[in-house]
């Protein structure tokens, strides 16, 4: 997963939930073990074709950005769906967002909806907007030694 602008929450362990916006053609599906997946479309040549975006247990690689290389590995522990303002305080904190990084906010809510901001510039995808976002959760398991 990429982690552009806090990639160094993640390994420190301050982060431990993010964000991701819906696309057209997410789908969260729970199987018939109680494991939430989401599963994405991608259009090829030959029509649609259904993947794993993300599934509940599986390890993903924390990268800084595009073909960079990995910093970190974390394991997801829960997937939800949900508009983007129901983010609580707490949810905000797991974040990463904590106001002894940076005082001037109110409140780790108010210092998230500006960092969401920063990162989501297109129509429908701003704070005001209020997306539809996938929540996902995550404990680090490793670190990569550089």
């Amino acid at each position: 997963m990429i982690f552009r602008a806090t990639a160094s929450d993640v390994v420190g362990g301050l982060k431990t939930q993010t964000r991701r916006l819906v696309k057209p053609g997410d789908e969260l599906v729970i199987d018939h073990n109680h494991t939430p997946t989401v599963y994405a479309t991608r259009w090829t040549r030959r029509g649609p074709e259904r993947y794993i975006k993300w599934k509940v247990g599986r390890e993903y690689a924390v990268c800084p950005g595009r073909s960079k290389k990995a910093i970190a590995y974390i394991k997801i522990i829960g997937i939800s769906r949900e508009r983007l303002q129901d983010i609580t305080e707490e949810d905000a904190k797991a974040e990463g967002c904590l106001l002894w990084k940076y005082e001037r906010y109110a409140s780790s809510r108010d210092f998230f909806v500006e960092l969401w901001d920063s990162i989501h510039k297109a129509p429908g995808t701003r704070w005001a907007d209020d997306p539809e976002v996938f929540r996902i959760r995550f404990k680090l398991i490793r670190r990569v030694a550089t």
